[in-house]
């Protein structure tokens, strides 16, 4: 395939070898040298023929007002692919660098003012996705089981939801899925972004919350790897966080360094939250994709996560919103994982 795929492209092509890259796992990637220049090319299964249309619109619109990006030199599509040609960025991605040790702030400080950029787009024609519309997509289609559970499982979401809409509503602009495995550092130190295609109209928060969390390869179970997956301390966290919020909106009406710390953890645990239940959907959607044992550990994380969140919010919110949480919480204690990583429902506590 990849040889046919090759001959069509415009320009000669001297070798090529597959990577291991660290965006998408979906997509094959492929390094080209041509000439004495390297490109990389991402190429998609027809059927996310969405994803890669989404990638070059999203792109375009990016490039407009970000730097950051990797150059792009073609796009097309051939027998049962598409693919997009970019320049090949020599250096590791964000998320290799904190496993190696080599924790760098800067990165974050950087990473947040390009979050920032990216809200100059948001009067532009995007997708616009609530987070209960992304729940409902990501997460409730996904688990198998009882149906009278998962329907009891999405009322109790939809009540919690209301508080995490009035965030959004608060904090608002665009999400375009920055994580560190979404982040390239060249050798010479700069940082290119890559995947663009997730990009909507909802909460840049989400964006922060997923660049705290490095991830891993799940190998291990979560009782040794959870240390590995939270960047910094919490304190450190919410430090960033208000930090984040005041170069993101840099207005009166959203300065943060006024309001109780308290205030500051239920905003940042309860975006958590929704990104944690996110994940634990989405990896049940990539079953094919993984081994049992990294779909079982992976699952076990996010899930124990969501409802560690939740018990952070229920100590810190009011009266009124905690028998909301408590029903998600029992919920979510219900969700069973087998070996093989699939979600299902039950009865029982």
């Amino acid at each position: 395939m990849i040889k046919k795929l090759l001959a069509s492209i415009p320009f000669k092509v001297d070798s090529f070898h597959e990577i291991d890259f660290q965006g998408d796992p979906g997509a094959y990637y492929y390094k080209i040298l041509s000439q004495n220049n390297s490109f990389f090319i991402k190429i998609y299964e027809r059927t996310r023929e969405t994803d890669f249309n989404n990638e070059v619109s999203n792109y375009d619109l990016l490039a407009e007002k970000i730097k950051n990006l990797p150059k792009r030199h073609y796009y097309s599509k051939y027998d049962e692919y598409n693919y997009i040609i970019y320049d090949f960025i020599d250096g590791e991605s964000l998320y290799s660098k904190n496993n190696n040790g080599e924790l760098n702030q800067e990165y974050y400080t950087k990473l947040i003012k390009n979050i920032a950029q990216t809200q100059s787009i948001i009067n532009s024609d995007l997708k616009t996705q609530t987070t209960l519309e992304w729940f409902k997509k990501e997460f409730i289609i996904n688990v198998q089981g009882n149906s009278s559970i998962k329907s009891e499982l999405f009322e109790a979401y939809k009540q919690v939801d209301r508080i995490v809409q009035d965030i959004v509503a608060k904090y608002p602009g665009i999400y375009s899925d920055r994580n560190p495995r979404n982040v390239l550092i060249s050798k010479t130190g700069q940082l290119f972004n890559i995947d663009f295609e997730v990009l909507f109209k909802c909460s840049p928060i989400f964006d922060f919350i997923k660049l705290t969390r490095n991830g891993t390869d799940f190998i291990e179970p979560p009782s040794v790897f959870s240390e590995k997956l939270h960047i910094f301390s919490r304190q450190q966290e919410l430090a960033l966080f208000k930090k984040f919020i005041k170069d993101i909106y840099n207005n009166p009406e959203h300065n943060l360094s006024v309001v109780s710390a308290e205030y500051l953890s239920y905003i940042y645990d309860t975006c958590s939250l929704f990104v944690h239940l996110l994940y634990i959907g989405y990896c049940s959607s990539e079953l094919s994709r993984q081994e049992n044992t990294v779909k079982y550990n992976r699952q076990k994380y996010h899930l124990l996560s969501a409802i560690d969140s939740v018990d952070k919010i229920i100590n810190s919110a009011n009266n009124r919103e905690k028998s909301s949480f408590m029903s998600l919480k029992l919920l979510l204690k219900k969700i069973c994982l087998n070996q093989n990583g699939v979600l299902s429902l039950n009865n029982q506590l």
